[in-house]
């Protein structure tokens, strides 16, 4: 199973629609749905903010790596 097979799975579990994790991780619902329909995975920044919101137990639950964020482009 995926990251993005075992998200689905998560989110079905604790009764969370892409709605509902899009804002509960203060994301747009647009860019929630592209990761889970579109693009099929998830950046660094997305599995950190899970992290960040709910908890390294339930990131690690989801995600096979340690999410770290990603560096802040320098222009």
């Amino acid at each position: 199973m995926n990251e993005v097979e075992q998200l689905r799975e998560w989110m079905e579990e604790k009764g969370y629609s892409t709605s509902d994790l899009a804002k509960a991780m203060g994301f747009s619902y647009d860019g929630v749905y592209q990761a889970l329909k579109v693009r099929k995975y998830f950046s660094a920044n997305f599995k950190w903010c899970f992290q960040e919101t709910f908890g390294s137990e339930e990131a690690s639950k989801v995600f096979a790596t340690n999410p770290q964020p990603e560096p802040a482009e320098v222009a």
